[in-house]
């Protein structure tokens, strides 16, 4: 692959249209690039793999890893102006959307183009203009004047996704291309030019290209290659930014003309050491500039989160309090030298052993607990990891609520038209016989799923009825609701409500919640907190009661079970000891003996 073609393929990779959970374009023209160099296959999520033509079986496995999405949107809801609420896929800096053009996929399939728009400054008050936009405050505009003309005319629905309008250009005179996604599109067009270049190698290894969908939504499908290919050594060709511009001269690792850096050290993980060992003797071999491992370590412990990188939980607690700005040298002294005595509340060793006062060090301590001992974890391959997908949506508007369908999971489905004509067309009667039968079964088929999602909606809608408390003022306010009273307002059997809510999920302001959450038995008689019109009768008000009584409780004598139960029974909610423990249990709450503070 000369330069001209590598040219061309990164061209076509960079204009492919990918937003996470819609890479067909992208896979597209990996396909017909990496054409000869191996055989392509998928797995149901789409990552995409390239076995090397030489692959052998049964020896080690080289994995070459790059994803093929990019940052994006996805349509939120079409406002009743006809502009288009949003919402971000991917990491975006909310100051960088507003202004940009972009590509909108219609319901047929093509892109249409559109502008990110925020209010206008001449509409903005002084504050409005000195504060940091808000994704929320954004809309996407493609020129129509109505929701309705969206949906009619312009053929856009909820969660169509979004691109930016970005073509790429290569500079001769600079030896420069200019373009979107080269994170990771280059490494996308890298793995086909290794894979290329080992075209006619003899090796001792098997190769795997693997181009992974929805790594900026959580690296989903490199947790999937990964346990798929099973690689003994994985080779990620990764995009970065150059760091030349923003960071000092020692500490810079990647720049412009610099060549490509391999990472020995990151946020998530050291290499195995003898192929680091390796790499860095090879690079010594070649003359290639090497950093020492402690000022890679120091550059990866500056990321963020703070206390990434950190060897153990003291350095990772000390990271993330040298990064506040309050004064905090006591509680970093406490972090790094008294993790035990903290552990066990022993603020009086602990005051001793720095002469200070109890006080200062229970301050101290209460902020060591509030920092994330896990800072990484958000970030984590975990096994069985499932993303959840929402059903339907519920839209907050100043005066009323909108219930929509998650239209990308309930596609409008037809009957191939082949068949129709070839059923007018043929003389056979047993061949008619055979298409008409199959004609009405795909009838029936679709006549079923459209009646699904019709009772799924008109359950959704008396639920948004019903819990109209919840979606107004969040969690705590959710009301007692058992199956029989959809049914009843549905008109349909109990066991019909339970199977159409089964493994359904819905997204509002509040969050993401499976609709069997809205479903609760009274705690007992329907009651009222005294002076209030707060529903006490509720699990959901229980736990935010049980969480407020044990947040205000003297931690050196901690309330028992029996206590709370007594305490939230004068509150007008009565519930059982054991039902108390179970709720302290799903809070994460510890027991009186944990949650005791010793002098």
């Amino acid at each position: 692959m000369d330069k001209k073609q590598s040219l061309e393929l990164c061209a076509a990779l960079s204009n492919a249209k990918g937003a996470p959970g819609f890479e067909d374009e992208v896979l597209a023209v990996l396909r017909r690039y990496g054409e000869g160099l191996g055989s392509f296959r998928e797995d149901s999520l789409r990552n995409l793999y390239l076995s090397r033509s030489g692959n052998q079986g049964g020896r080690p496995m080289v994995q070459l890893d790059a994803h093929t999405d990019e940052v994006a949107f996805m349509v939120q809801a079409v406002k009743p102006n006809g502009t288009l609420r949003f919402t971000t896929l991917g990491g975006w800096v909310p100051s960088n959307i507003p202004a940009h053009r972009v590509w909108v996929q219609t319901a047929d399939g093509d892109y249409i183009p559109g502008v990110t728009a925020s209010k206008p400054p001449h509409f903005m008050s002084e504050a409005e203009r000195k504060a940091q936009p808000a994704v929320e405050d954004m809309s996407i505009d493609i020129g129509a004047s109505s929701r309705e003309e969206v949906l009619r005319d312009f053929r856009v629905r909820m969660a169509a996704p979004v691109v930016p309008d970005v073509t790429f250009e290569y500079q001769e005179k600079h030896d420069l291309m200019i373009g979107k996604a080269f994170d990771c599109r280059l490494g996308c067009a890298s793995i086909l030019r290794t894979l290329d270049n080992l075209r006619d190698k003899t090796l001792n290894v098997d190769v795997t290209g693997a181009f992974a969908v929805q790594e900026e939504m959580g690296t989903r499908g490199a947790t999937v290659t990964a346990n798929t290919v099973k690689p003994d050594l994985a080779i990620v060709f990764e995009g970065c930014p150059a760091d030349d511009t923003v960071a000092e001269p020692y500490m810079i690792q990647t720049a412009i003309h610099k060549g490509p850096m391999l990472r020995h050290i990151d946020a998530r993980m050291i290499t195995n050491p003898r192929l680091q060992r390796y790499a860095l003797d090879l690079a010594e071999e070649l003359g290639k500039p090497v950093e020492e491992v402690e000022k890679a370590l120091a550059a990866v412990q500056s990321l963020e989160p703070a206390g990434v990188g950190a060897r153990n939980l003291s350095e990772c607690l000390v990271l993330q309090l040298q990064r506040r700005h309050e004064d905090s040298e006591l509680a970093i002294r406490i972090a790094r030298d008294y993790l035990d005595p903290l552990s066990k509340s022993r603020y009086g060793l602990i005051a001793k052993s720095l002469g200070v006062c109890q006080e200062e060090v229970r301050t101290a301590c209460d902020l060591i607990r509030t920092l994330n001992p896990r800072p990484g974890g958000g970030f984590a391959a975990r096994e069985n990891l499932v993303y959840i997908n929402p059903d339907l949506f519920v839209v907050n508007f100043p005066d009323h609520f909108e219930l929509l369908t998650n239209d990308y999971f309930f596609p409008d489905l037809n009957i191939s038209g082949y068949y129709c004509r070839m059923l007018k067309s043929t003389e056979d009667n047993e061949v008619k016989d055979y298409l008409m039968g199959k004609v009405r079964q795909a009838k029936w088929v679709v006549h079923s799923i459209e009646q699904r999602r019709s009772t799924l909606l008109r359950c959704a809608e008396c639920i948004l009825e019903l819990q109209e408390e919840f979606f107004r003022r969040g969690p705590g306010h959710l009301k007692p609701m058992c199956l029989a009273d959809i049914a009843q307002k549905v008109g349909v059997h109990e066991s019909t409500v339970s199977r159409t809510v089964r493994d359904k999920y819905l997204q509002c302001a509040s969050g993401v919640y499976p609709l069997s959450y809205f479903f609760s038995r009274s705690l007992g008689a329907p009651a009222a907190r005294p002076g209030t019109e707060e529903n006490t009768s509720s699990p959901d008000f229980a736990k935010a009661l049980l969480k407020k009584l044990i947040g205000g409780e003297d931690k050196h004598k901690p309330l028992s079970d029996q206590k709370l139960c007594e305490r939230m029974a004068r509150e007008g909610c009565e519930l059982s000891r054991r039902t108390v423990a179970k709720y302290r249990d799903e809070l994460g709450i510890p027991s009186t003996t944990g949650r005791k503070q010793y002098e």
